[in-house]
């Protein structure tokens, strides 16, 4: 089982301490109607707002920033939800928060997101990645833990991700 220290060893520059050790979890919950992966909560409390790479950014219920707030997730289901009105045949999944319908919970420079398929229990969500164009997706097959620790370690293969990111330097920079 994939720890979060296993996963922060990994991100050079990581904080040594958590940055955001007082998310109320309770409230967020409360908020989207859903609980999240224990990993993803541990991380974004570890490393609070910044990026990975210079390329990758977490959404966080404490950031001040708006485009990196959690809160902004649901603008990418929205924006999902009118496309889908529009090209039902290539926006397939079902209306959020469905089985099998997608939470984003990180994005790229790019304007790709991360997202999890929502089914089952929180841990076990299956990571998805959208491009720019939500109706392009990869699904991974792995859990928030598992996706990280092939991220962060270099192991992680993808055609939507470019190869500059995926093989590069992972280091954490944090936003200030």
């Amino acid at each position: 089982m994939v720890s979060i220290n296993d996963l922060i060893a990994r991100v050079p520059s990581a904080p040594k301490v958590p940055r955001e050790p007082n998310i109320n979890w309770i409230n967020v919950t409360a908020d989207i109607k859903l609980n999240l992966p224990s990993m993803y909560k541990q991380l974004v409390e570890h490393l609070g707002d910044g990026s990975i790479g210079g390329f990758l950014s977490f959404l966080n219920p404490a950031s001040k920033n708006p485009h990196l707030n959690l809160s902004s997730a649901l603008s990418f289901q929205n924006s999902y939800e009118t496309m889908k009105e529009l090209f039902p045949e290539d926006y397939s999944r079902p209306s959020f928060p469905l089985k099998g319908s997608f939470l984003t919970w990180a994005i790229t420079d790019n304007g790709d997101t991360f997202f999890w398929v929502i089914d089952g229990q929180p841990d076990e969500w299956i990571v998805g990645i959208h491009s720019r164009d939500p109706a392009e997706e990869e699904i991974s097959g792995q859990n928030t833990s598992n996706f990280l620790f092939n991220l962060f370690s270099h192991q992680l293969t993808s055609n939507i991700l470019p190869e500059g990111f995926l093989n590069g330097d992972l280091s954490f920079k944090a936003e200030k």
